[in-house]
């Protein structure tokens, strides 16, 4: 049987709710488990390799908490997003030039504290701490994780 994406299974189990007349939209027409990897609990958020990403978190962490903002910037999807809004930070110089600005000490708290197994994941990526930093995944392969977010 072929695997399909959770998040097609998702919007499939909307779609066939709105079109039934259901009262509880969402999976209420699909089992949706049969489609998720329990091995794998960010397979919602797009990521198809669970060890690398966290792998490659742990390094982010480090690099956050060794003050690395030219190997932080590489980690970034530009323009950088902050609070929800583009900000002009649209290049790696102008992200370093602005690194403090931007990872403020409760953002660096909240990433310093988080551990990898307790990471929030859903369809919108990786949260960390109360939705301090979100990761996301690249379309391209392979797989590019990077910060797409950061509420400070």
């Amino acid at each position: 049987m072929k695997k399909i994406s959770i998040k097609y299974v998702v919007i499939l189990g909307l779609l066939l709710a709105v079109l039934a007349g259901s009262s509880t939209p969402g999976l209420a027409a699909i089992n949706i488990s049969q489609y998720s990897s329990a091995s794998n609990k960010y397979a919602i958020a797009g990521i198809e390799q669970p060890k690398k990403f966290e792998a490659f978190f742990v390094k982010f962490q480090t690099l956050v908490a060794e003050g690395d903002k030219k190997e932080v910037a590489n980690y970034m999807k530009y323009p950088v997003v902050v609070n929800g809004k583009e900000t002009a930070n649209q290049t790696k110089k102008q992200f370093i030039k602005n690194y403090d600005k931007i990872f403020t000490p409760k953002v660096k708290k909240a990433l310093a504290n988080q551990k990898v197994e307790n990471l929030f994941v859903n369809a919108q990526g990786v949260m960390v701490g109360d939705g301090e930093i979100w990761f996301g995944v690249s379309t391209q392969k392979p797989e590019r994780y990077q910060v797409i977010d950061i509420n400070k």
